[in-house]
Order: structure tokens, then C-alpha cells, then sequence
């Protein structure tokens, strides 16, 4: 009997196959199953001590995103753009998930043939008008792009709308010879420049942020896409991989990437400090956040820059470019739009949708704020806490605590502190706010409210705080001063100023506040269990599996934070989360 398929050896000719097509079928389906299909996302740089995670994500790479931010052109040279390539099809025929295992090859092949890293992507339409928007839009993060699976008068479509907007990364329509679009891909983005991990001397006479530059330069990026297991030897039935998915959608979380797969999007309108620099300047950041993700969570991440600021458009791209995904992290997107875009998407997605810049860090500070409290001896619905700022990270810290227990949290902008009834500067989103906290309506500016104030939280700007307001506060006064790389006040200052427990947002101080704490194991819990979303109560297991991890007898007020790569917490964070989705009926599997 004839199997119902082929193989592509190295030649790029068909190769009959002698065994039973059923029996070829069970095997291809249990070693994707084994290996939650074949295409991954590895780090070029390994993450071993707090000076590699400083080049390769902050503080040291804002240096690369501003020399982006400069000169676009440069994300080639700093990040893996120039490398990378988005394989592309849409919902038509069978629907999306369906085609999942199709392009997962054709990327794997790709880099086989070429050195090529091509990253998949299955889009929830078929309209060809969408289609070329959403290119267009992740043109940030790609030097090309091949579509497969598209009737000829869909392509031609598209390539003409794309024609319209003067589109010019190379745009293949991609043919059975896998081998032959390779090669032509690779003629048309230019050859692999020769890459060097090998990191910066630390002693070297430069700053971090120029020996980031150097390493970004060298290495062409930080991240790079590999195949699980050797194609050479790989039987390809995607066929019957697709209709077992097309037969059991949930088929895709165990026999493609996707279950061990998220996003990690922005678009640039708030990266790190630096402010509203652009899609390409924002790569550095996302390539940085992609290697933590795989470093700490083993968890597959792929950075995606989209040019629109527009929420709307935000929304609907992010949606369709979603169904190869198991969760969503957007990142470095500006307030108040985080709120519109991230509240749209978990009511669009059943897959879990995480703003970072929000809960990230109200997880890591709620933790480090249990164990202040801890050391304080007080009660947690007695005392008085002042957060500064009301971008993303300052509601969301806000929102936390008030779940957490705290009653009386007032929370500061520059008009001074919100308060029900304040009509200037006030928007939805601070007016929601304003109708939770500061129950007694305390007016006037930073100054005036944080006197008495047992703890300060600033997620906003340097230098805003000073020894006078800090003599003001209450006695065993907790500082979180989270603004970088310059805090709200410096460490030293506060402590002078006879505050007892200071954090920061930097690694070269104590209590560290640092979202990589949070996030791996947020996402590896959620993954795990196939959570439809992360919830308060998630989160708020999530603060005390970080806590918990340091003992009574090591809390001090120098050690209230594990330390950002303390390997205990990933997995402490995943299993709370796991387990706190299973007893509230998130989860869709058990484990």
C-alpha cells in the first residue's frame, strides 16, 4: 500500500516512503505531541549573572532603543530584524489553527535551507484589505514576508493594495519548493552577517548602555528561532496534522507551538523611560523580554512591533494575528490607551492577556509590600499609602493593593492628588480611580498628602521626592521609588532622611523591583493550566509565592525582594498561579 505523503530530503525531491500511512500518521502526531510541535524561539545570549541581563534588557538596551529611535534603519544592524522573516496565511479553507502545522514547517525549513529565522503566523481573515494592513503594520519587526496557502487572486490583491502604499520589504507568494523560496528569501534580505555572542569585557571603558550597543551589534539581536529536532529525519504529514486539529481545535495547544507560545507586542508609544520612540526603537526591548521568557519561564515568545498607534487598530491587528498564540503580553504601550486595548482584547481572546507594564509590576511590588509590612508590624487596613503617578503601572499597583486589604490609598498625578469631585485633569480612567480611593478626600500636591503617609510608591518621575517630604511620613516610612533609571528619590538620601525600608527599580541597589519576577512564571502557570485570562486572584498568588520565598529569619530591611534571577522563582510563581486557576475554575485542563 502506498503512504499518503511525501518527504523533502535534502535535494528537494519527492521521497516515497515504504511504511503504513496510519502508522506514519500515529508517529508524526505523537512526536509532535511530545515536543508541542518543532519550532521554538532560543536566546543567542545566556542570562547568568545581573550584568548579561543588564545588556541584554535594562537598563543597558534603552541605549540601543534610542540609536534606533534615531535612526530606524539601525533596528537591522541591533536587533535580529534583518534576519527575520513572517510566514503568513489566513482562515480560509480549513480555518486558522488548522494551518498552524503547514507554516511551523515551512519556518523550520526556511532555516534550514537559508539560516533563515522565519516565525509563523496564521491570521483570523480572509480579507485582503485586512491582510495588507496587518503586513504593513508588522513591517517594524520583519526584513520579509511570505504568504502561503493564498488562491491567485487573493495575492494579486494584495500585492497591489501593497503597491498603493509604497511597500518595500520583499513579499514572496510561496511555492511547493520550500528549498527554492528559501534561497530566493535569502537573496532578497541579504546575507547572514557573521554573529559573536561573546559579551562585552565588563571592565571595558564604556557604559552599560554603550557596551549593550556593542553586544546588540555584534550578536545582530538577541533571540533566534531553531527546530526541535532533526528535520532531516522528520516524515512531514502535516495533512493529517491539520485535520486532526481542524477535527479538535484544542488539538493545537498539544501538536503545534502554541501552547507554549506568546506574544510580546507593542507599538512603541512608551518604552522604558524613554517615551513615545516608535515601533523599530521598541525591538531591543521586546528581543530582551523574549530571552527572559525562555531563560526563566521556558516559555516561547515572539517580539512583535506594530507601526499603528491607533486603538482601534491596535485591537483588531492584535486579535487576528493571535490564533497561533496560548497568550498575549503587550508591553511599553501608552496609558490611557493600555486600558481601552487590553480590556478590548480579553473580551475579545479566550487566551490569557497580560499588560506588563500594569500587572508585572503590581505583582512584584505587592510582594515586596507584604514583606515590608511584614517587618513594619502594622495593619494593613490602617495605614496610609501615597502612589505617585497614574500612568499604567501606578493604577494597576493601586487596583492590587486595594484587593489586597488597603483602605485608605491615595494616588497622586502632577495636578496633585485624585480625589472624587477633582474636575481638572481627569479622565474615565482616573475617574474610576478617584471613586475607590482617598476615601477622605485629601487635597493638594505630593507634598501635602504624603505627610503622615506609612508608604510611598512612585512609578513616575526622578527627584520628585525629597528629605523634608520623607521627615514627614509616618514613623518606619516604607519608600518604593520605582521611576528609572533615575528614582522619585535616591536610596541613600531616603535612608538619611530616617526612612526604614527603601526599594528601587535598579539592580545596583537592595530590593530590587523588577517585573521579571513576575511575568515568566505568570505565563508559565497560565500556559500550563490553558487559563482563559489572569485574574486579581492570580496575581495576588502570584505576589505572595515571591514573598513567601524569603524566610522570617532572612527578611530584613535590605532583603524584602528575591533577587531578579533567583531560579526558585519562576516555578514557585507558576505553581500558585497553576493551582490558584484550577480552584477558580480559569483553567480549561488540570494538571
Amino acid at each position: 500500500m502506498q503512504p499518503n505523503f511525501v518527504k523533502v530530503n535534502n535535494l528537494g525531491k519527492i521521497t516515497k516512503l515504504t511504511l503504513e500511512g496510519e502508522t506514519i500518521r500515529q508517529m508524526d502526531l505523537a512526536l509532535r505531541k511530545k515536543h508541542q510541535g518543532f519550532w521554538e524561539i532560543l536566546p543567542k545570549i545566556v542570562i547568568k549573572d545581573s550584568y548579561s541581563l543588564s545588556l541584554v534588557y535594562t537598563p543597558g538596551v534603552g541605549k540601543v532603543s534610542t540609536e534606533i529611535a534615531e535612526n530606524p534603519e539601525k533596528s537591522f544592524e541591533l536587533t535580529n530584524r534583518a534576519n527575520s522573516i513572517a510566514v503568513l496565511s489566513d482562515n480560509s479553507g480549513k480555518g486558522s489553527l488548522s494551518k498552524i502545522p503547514l507554516l511551523e514547517i515551512k519556518a523550520v525549513l526556511y532555516n534550514k535551507f537559508a539560516g533563515i529565522d522565519a516565525y509563523p503566523l496564521v491570521l483570523e481573515t480572509s480579507d485582503a484589505v485586512e491582510i495588507a494592513e496587518i503586513i504593513i503594520n508588522l513591517a517594524p519587526t520583519f526584513a520579509g514576508f511570505v504568504l502561503t496557502g493564498f488562491y491567485e487572486e487573493k495575492e494579486a490583491q494584495i500585492n497591489e493594495l501593497l503597491a498603493k502604499e509604497n511597500f518595500n520589504l520583499p513579499i514572496l507568494f510561496d511555492s511547493n519548493d520550500d528549498k527554492k523560496t528559501a534561497m530566493l528569501l535569502r537573496s532578497l534580505i541579504g546575507e547572514k552577517t557573521i554573529e559573536s555572542t561573546e559579551l562585552p569585557d565588563e571592565k571595558e571603558n564604556l557604559s552599560l548602555g554603550e557596551k549593550s550597543v556593542k553586544l546588540h551589534k555584534k550578536a545582530r539581536g538577541v533571540i533566534k528561532t531553531n527546530c526541535k529536532i532533526d528535520i532531516d529525519n522528520f516524515t512531514d504529514k502535516t495533512a493529517k496534522t491539520s485535520e486532526e486539529i481542524y477535527n479538535n481545535p484544542d488539538a493545537a495547544y498539544e501538536l503545534t507551538p502554541k501552547e507554549n507560545l506568546v506574544a510580546v507586542i507593542s507599538d512603541g508609544s512608551a518604552v522604558l523611560g524613554l517615551g513615545n520612540i516608535g515601533a523599530e526603537a521598541a525591538m531591543p526591548v521586546m528581543e530582551g523580554k523574549s530571552v527572559l521568557f525562555k531563560t526563566l519561564g521556558g516559555v516561547d515568545a515572539m517580539p512583535i512591533c506594530l507601526k499603528t498607534q491607533n486603538t482601534e487598530e491596535l485591537i483588531n491587528i492584535i486579535s487576528k494575528i493571535s490564533p497561533i498564540f496560548g497568550g498575549i503580553n503587550l508591553e511599553d504601550i501608552s496609558a490611557p490607551r493600555c486600558f481601552e486595548i487590553e480590556k478590548a482584547l480579553i473580551e475579545k481572546l479566550d487566551i490569557p492577556v497580560f499588560h506588563d507594564d500594569q500587572h508585572g509590576t503590581a505583582v512584584v511590588v505587592l510582594a515586596g509590600f507584604i514583606n515590608a509590612l511584614k517587618l513594619t508590624g502594622k495593619n494593613v487596613e490602617k495605614i496610609k499609602v501615597v502612589v505617585n503617578g497614574a500612568g499604567a503601572g501606578a493604577t494597576s499597583v493601586s487596583k492590587l493593593l486595594l484587593n489586597y486589604g488597603v483602605k485608605n490609598l491615595i494616588l497622586c498625578d502632577r495636578t496633585g492628588s485624585i480625589f472624587n469631585g477633582r474636575t481638572e485633569g481627569i479622565n474615565p480612567f482616573k475617574q474610576e480611580m478617584a471613586e475607590i480611593t482617598n476615601p477622605d478626600k485629601e487635597k493638594g500636591q505630593l507634598k501635602d498628602v504624603i505627610k503622615n503617609a506609612d508608604f510611598f510608591i512612585g512609578l513616575s518621575a526622578a527627584n520628585v521626592v525629597n528629605q523634608e517630604m520623607v521627615k514627614s511620613m509616618a514613623k518606619k516610612a516604607v519608600i518604593f521609588a520605582l521611576a528609572n533609571p533615575v528614582p522619585e528619590i535616591m536610596p541613600e538620601d531616603a535612608l538619611e532622611a530616617g526612612v526604614f525600608i527603601v526599594a528601587t527599580g535598579r539592580s545596583d541597589y537592595k530590593n530590587q523591583v523588577n517585573n521579571s519576577l513576575a511575568f515568566p512564571g505568570i505565563f508559565r502557570g497560565a500556559l500550563d493550566v490553558r487559563a482563559q485570562r489572569i485574574t486579581d486572584e492570580m496575581k495576588i498568588s502570584a505576589a505572595h509565592a515571591i514573598s513567601n520565598l524569603i524566610t522570617e529569619n532572612e527578611l530584613n530591611p535590605e532583603y524584602i525582594i528575591p533577587h531578579a534571577l533567583d531560579l526558585r522563582v519562576p516555578p514557585s510563581v507558576a505553581k500558585a498561579v497553576a493551582e490558584t486557576a484550577l480552584k477558580t475554575g480559569i483553567a480549561r485542563i488540570k494538571i
